[in-house]
């Protein structure tokens, strides 16, 4: 049997994904009936196949096409049956991408999902990848029968009773059962939690108030959720109390030893049925978190975050079968909001794809004086990423439950028990919370929520706020896209702002650069030439980015108007009164009308500019000019001296002071002489390590300047040489003029 093996080939497109499963499912159980496998065997085995073909489909062809095939081999040996998967994909390894080394690893260490990798791959008794050539193979290995495991390990019994007079320990001991006996209820209840135990079997010497006592013990604190429970006596109404309290089953005395048996395995082989398929069903749910086949619930843009978040809370209220869910997220607001509510039992159900919301009140995780908020038990595992398991709301005292009270007294209903688990990312930051109410058995009881099964739930929370996260950060990413792009808009549009092209004007040089830090900026410079005289500008806004970028296009379009209103002002007068002190006072006003205007409609943004502006009369060199809280602007006397003198601030920082008097000074650039203007992102340009370029650097070049474009290119030079690797942290504008001859 060791040489015999069956081969079929299946396609792997997309869009068939379904019927290649099913294909693949029939095929591996057919294989696992021919070796002789368990059921239980070939159910983990075809899990394990379904969800490797699954990452062959998603991951090995990116790119569904008709020719994407898997081939599936299954061949006989011995002592085991091999599954292997082939397939012509990119090398695709599942272990490398999606397998966690165990359930206890950092989830930060984890990939998406990889839980369903994981199970699956875990499932079976031995997984190997390898690539030959252009070929993936997997291979999957199921040893041996996995009831032949089951049925060779002792079954362990605890037996509650004072003297055993019944004989009971006898009885299964011969039976061969595994038994141990306690007579106090803390001993037994520490060994319930110490131990696995297939059946817990309460005797006939046991006082009623104590069985009583024990029994509601052990339904509040859910240690026993899987152990199932016999009560033996003679009086009805006791045993009926039992059953009441969580009992499985019953038995009358007198004994028969044979009966005794007989009913201990029927009640064990019942309850490993209930708890096989309990796992059945909670598999059902995991898969259905992690393997959905709704593009509205798989990551991508298509996501709707609301349905996967009302999918994911299905899922997990069907693993307790709660009969109520909520989840809250935290947003910029410090509050938790109701994204999805439901309670089955009332037919609530908000949030999601219900057609209504119920608007419910938000929890605020910080108090008035700004302290963290543990008093709401949603607001508290935030803060601390605590999971909390409560019995009974109504008996707890370490929460405010005011408002469930609320809720159960307007609804009547009654909230019991509760699980409140944190949605923590792969940053340890929780994103939100997940509630669950009310627990219930398969007969609709309300009981406590499993604790063995409350670290899946912790896992699937924290796969719930990677999913959320990474969705937030996709949005994000789309947001800072358009925003990029607008930066990119706005970068043109202010660099419309500036002059096209500098004036080139007979017997004067001029140049200027501009290098923002950022896609926008604050610094602006303005070169035109009015009539026989050219207006030149520099101006650097106290900020960076957007709002600077805005503050400047204001100030530069205030004092292009106000310019122009001066000029319309001046040459209306006669020829007499158009006198340089008439020029001097016009020239005040349009940089005092900027400011006051720029104070009475903008004065919360707490905004201003340094400026230098200076009107150039061509014909003769002379220059007004108001420093408004510029640094000292320097001015090579190249002919008269060979030095540099500098031009003082001759007012304050425009939109500083609603009273600001802005004073205009003369001077005349004689043939040779070179002004040279910057903001202070030139002599603040620092390296690496700190080291500021410095104004004396920067003057120092000026000084030995030859030529208006040798020296800023020199300047530009220095600058970007002394920033090195590291990034230009502020704007940097300049210019220079000259007028030449001699």
């Amino acid at each position: 049997m060791s040489s015999e093996a069956i081969t079929e080939v299946m396609s792997a497109r997309d869009e068939r994904l379904g019927n290649t499963l099913g294909r693949l499912r029939d095929f591996v159980s057919n294989a696992g009936r021919k070796l002789g496998l368990s059921p239980r065997a070939i159910y983990n085995l075809k899990l394990a196949v379904d969800e490797i073909a699954t990452n062959i489909v998603m991951y090995a062809y990116p790119d569904s096409t008709d020719d994407d095939l898997i081939t599936v081999t299954a061949r006989f040996h011995a002592d085991k049956l091999e599954i292997m998967l082939e397939d012509t994909g990119i090398p695709y390894d599942p272990r490398d991408r999606h397998m966690p080394t165990s359930l206890d690893s950092p989830l930060d260490t984890r990939e998406l999902g990889g839980l369903g990798v994981y199970f699956a791959l875990n499932s079976v008794d031995e997984f190997t990848y390898h690539r030959t050539g252009d070929t993936n193979h997997n291979h999957l290995f199921m040893y041996r029968p996995l009831n032949d495991i089951s049925q060779s390990l002792q079954q362990r019994v605890m037996l509650y009773s004072q003297r055993d007079r019944d004989g009971i320990h006898a009885v299964l001991s011969d039976a061969g059962y595994h038994v141990d006996k306690v007579s106090e209820r803390t001993t037994l209840l520490k060994a319930l939690r110490d131990h696995r135990y297939d059946l817990l079997i309460i005797g006939t010497d046991i006082q009623a108030t104590d069985a009583f006592r024990m029994l509601k013990r052990l339904r509040l604190s859910a240690i026993t959720h899987d152990v199932p429970l016999l009560a033996i006596g003679s009086d009805g109404v006791y045993l009926s109390r039992c059953m009441e309290l969580g009992a499985t089953d019953f038995l009358l005395t007198p004994l028969d030893p044979v009966l005794l048996e007989l009913r201990a395995r029927i009640t064990i082989e019942h309850s490993r049925t209930a708890i096989r398929d309990r796992i059945q069903k909670i598999a059902k749910h995991i898969k259905a978190i992690l393997l959905s086949d709704e593009p509205e619930l798989r990551f991508g843009r298509e996501m709707n975050i609301d349905q996967f978040l009302e999918h994911v809370l299905n899922e997990v209220q069907g693993v307790y079968n709660a009969d109520a869910g909520t989840v809250y997220l935290k947003e910029e607001d410090n509050h938790l909001h109701f994204v999805v509510m439901q309670t089955h039992s009332l037919g609530i159900h908000s949030g999601g794809t219900a057609t209504t919301t119920t608007r419910m009140p938000s929890v605020a995780l910080f108090d008035a004086d700004g302290n963290p908020n543990h008093t709401h038990i949603a607001s508290h595992v935030v803060h601390t990423g605590e999971v909390i398991n409560i019995t009974d709301i109504y008996e707890n005292d370490r929460f405010d439950f005011s408002g469930t009270r609320w809720f159960d007294e307007h609804n009547q209903y009654r909230s019991v028990s509760t699980l409140t688990v944190p949605l923590t990312d792969h940053n340890d930051e929780a994103v939100g919370v997940l509630q669950l109410i009310n627990a219930q058995d398969e007969s609709g009881h309300i009981i406590p929520f499993d604790r063995s099964q409350q670290m899946l739930v912790e896992a699937l929370s924290a796969y719930t706020a990677v999913i959320l996260s990474n969705y937030r950060l996709l949005q994000r990413q789309a947001t800072l896209a358009s925003i990029e792009n607008d930066m990119r808009v706005g970068r043109r549009i202010q660099r419309d702002f500036m002059p096209d092209t500098i004036p080139e004007i007979d017997g004067w040089a001029i140049d200027a650069r501009f290098y923002p830090a950022r896609e926008v900026a604050g610094d602006f410079y303005d070169i035109y030439v009015v009539d026989d005289y050219v207006v030149m500008i520099l101006a650097d806004v106290c900020d960076k980015g957007v709002g600077a970028a805005l503050f400047m296009a204001l100030i530069r379009s205030l004092l292009r108007a106000y310019l122009s209103q001066a000029r319309q002002r001046l040459v209306g007068l006669p020829a007499e009164r158009q006198t340089p002190t008439r020029f001097m006072a016009e020239l005040r006003k349009v940089v005092q009308h900027t400011n006051d205007y720029i104070i009475e409609h903008h004065y919360e943004l707490t905004m201003f500019a340094t400026l230098f502006l200076s009107i150039v009369h061509l014909p003769s060199g002379h220059m007004y000019y108001i420093n408004g809280g510029h640094s000292p602007t320097p001015i090579l006397r190249r002919q008269k001296t060979g030095k540099l003198e500098r031009l003082m601030p001759t007012g304050p920082a425009v939109g500083m002071f609603d009273d600001a008097w802005f004073e205009v000074k003369t001077e005349r650039l004689q043939p040779g002489d070179l002004l040279f203007a910057f903001t202070d992102g030139v002599n603040d340009a620092h390296n690496a390590h700190g080291e500021l370029l410095g104004e004396e650097d920067v003057l120092a070049i000026v000084q030995e300047a030859e030529a208006v474009d040798t020296l800023l290119t020199h300047i530009t030079n220095t600058v970007f040489n002394q920033i090195g690797s590291s990034t230009q942290f502020d704007d940097m504008t300049f210019w220079a003029i000259s007028r030449q001859g001699k």
